[in-house]
Parts: structure tokens; sequence; C-alpha cells
């Protein structure tokens, strides 16, 4: 008997041919309860972990760039000095700058002719007094530019600016009342009242100019009363004239004559005060024989201000 081989092609279209068995399809594991909750509380803790750490760099960001903006005021007021003799800028304590400094003979602006309250009035947003030349000495040395005057943390209106549809008030920043001559609140010139003030960058070698605070932002409430910033001081009192502000985590920044800027953070808790939207003068005075008083932040500020020994 002969056996004839067949050929493979043959062989494999007819395996093709036969029945197959049926295909088993798996189907797709799901989650479970418990592993989604698992899943979701992971999600949640990695969450709280990661949001305070943004929050803070992003604070952090913000201080950050309030302090840009103080070197910047800074440079502003030293280059001011150097092409005027030394003499320090303008720095009167009255807002009404330009219709009382003719009296006395003030020549030039002020470094700012503008007061900020909680009305609607329009000077609390008037940016020409920031940025004119004929309303502010340091405008050309900022470029004629607002930003630097504000810190970015200022977010208050009273309920009156809100409904008008006010974004934010013109200016936090103000100058430490001791640098410039200018008008005292009393009218007369700040050289000739109790205290003085420095008036020309000479004057500085007293503190030393690493020392001696120039620019701050101060607290939204006592913004009304001037752009000078004033601490009271005598044999028997000590006190806040006005208050700084504590917008950064509770702490403020600040710029010097040495052209640095610098954050502090305030210790005291009086120091820290909320924002009530009501103009305050004399936040918080002390006696100066009462040594239960807790001096440390007027302090660090007097020490950067006058000329003690």
């Amino acid at each position: 008997m002969l056996f004839v081989s067949r050929p493979a092609d043959i062989v494999m279209r007819q395996s093709n041919l036969l029945p197959r068995a049926p295909l088993i399809r798996r189907r797709a594991r799901a989650f479970t309860l418990i592993e989604l909750l698992v899943a979701i509380s992971v999600i949640a803790l990695l969450a709280a972990l990661l949001l305070p750490v943004l929050a803070r760099a992003k604070s952090q960001a913000r201080t950050t760039y309030c302090l840009n903006n103080k070197r910047q005021l800074g440079l502003a007021w030293l280059m001011y000095a150097q092409d005027n003799r030394d003499y320090l800028a303008w720095n009167s304590y009255t807002v009404f700058v330009i219709e009382i400094a003719p009296t006395w003979g003030m020549n030039g602006p002020n470094w700012v002719d503008n007061h900020v309250d909680w009305t609607t009035d329009p000077g609390c947003t008037n940016l020409a007094t920031l940025i004119g030349d004929t309303n502010s000495s340091l405008a050309p040395y900022v470029g004629h530019v607002a930003g630097p005057y504000h810190c970015p943390e200022d977010t208050f209106l009273s309920p009156p600016q809100r409904a008008a549809g006010w974004t934010q008030r013109a200016r936090s920043v103000s100058m430490n009342w001791v640098m410039g001559d200018g008008i005292a609140d009393t009218g007369d010139p700040k050289s000739l009242t109790p205290g003085g003030c420095y008036i020309r960058m000479a004057d500085l070698a007293t503190i030393g100019p690493g020392m001696a605070c120039v620019f701050l932002d101060q607290h939204p409430d006592s913004m009304f009363l001037s752009p000078a910033f004033a601490v009271i001081y005598n044999p028997e009192v000590v006190a806040w004239r006005e208050l700084p502000a504590s917008y950064h985590a509770g702490g403020c920044t600040f710029s010097f004559a040495d052209g640095h800027g610098e954050y502090k953070k305030w210790l005291v808790p009086q120091t820290v005060v909320p924002v009530y939207y009501t103009n305050w003068d004399w936040f918080y005075s002390y006696d100066s024989w009462d040594q239960t008083s807790d001096l440390r932040d007027w302090n660090w500020f007097a020490h950067h201000s006058l000329a003690f020994p």
C-alpha cells in the first residue's frame, strides 16, 4: 500500500476549517469600595500636606515682591539725595502740603502728596499724587509707576469703597517721619519741632545708614493722617502714633538708608492689630516707667529711627 504525503499547506488549510474552542473573555477587574476609599484617603493626605506648603511659598513670594518694592523706593530716595546736594526728600506730616508749603518756603513737592482713608474721596485712588512730577519728588526716580507704593497683601477696602467698585487704595507705604524735613502737624517745619529730623544724608552718621529705616507698610486704619509714619518718645510716654502693618504673616517689610530691605516678624501681640475700617490715632502707648509693658517691637523700630545713645 502506497502512502502519499499531503502537502503541508493542504494540512494547514484543512486545520483552519476545524472548529475551535470558544474564547473565554476575562472581565475587567474594578476597584473595590475599600480600594477606592484608600485611594481617596491617600490623595486627601497628600493635599493636606502640600497645600500649606504651597500657601507658605505663595506668601513668601508676595513678601519677596513687597521687599523688592521697598528696595526700589529706597534706591529712588538715595538717587534723589545724590541729585540734590545730599538733602533728603521732603517728608511732610500733614496731607495739605501744597496749601501750607508756601507759608515757609518749602521748595519742590513732598515725596508724595497723598492721603488714604476709608471714604470714597477720589484722592484715595488718585495715582497722580504718587507718580506725577508736580506731586511727588520721587516720581522720576521710580519711573512714574505706582506699583512700588502698594503692598500686594493690602486688599482692604471699606464697604463704601467696594460698593463704588474700587479694587484697591493707591498707597500702602509710608516714610519714616524723621527722614527729611517738611511740615509738622502744627504747620511748622519739622526741623524746628521737638526731636527734629534728619535733613541731609550726613546726618545719618549718628545712627548709621544700615540702621536707619526709611520706608515701611503702614496699618490701613492709620493711613488717614499723612504719608509720614511716626512714633512718640518722651520721658513720660512712648507710643505708636501710627501703627506698622502686619500684612506678611504677622510681620512687615522695610527699606533702609543704605538701600537694603528687611522683613520684621512682630513679637508682641498688641502690634498685630486687626483692620477695623476706622481712622485710628495713637494706637498703643506705654508709660515709660511701667516695666511690665512689652516694648520689644516699639524698641526695634525706635532704634532703627531715632539716634538713641
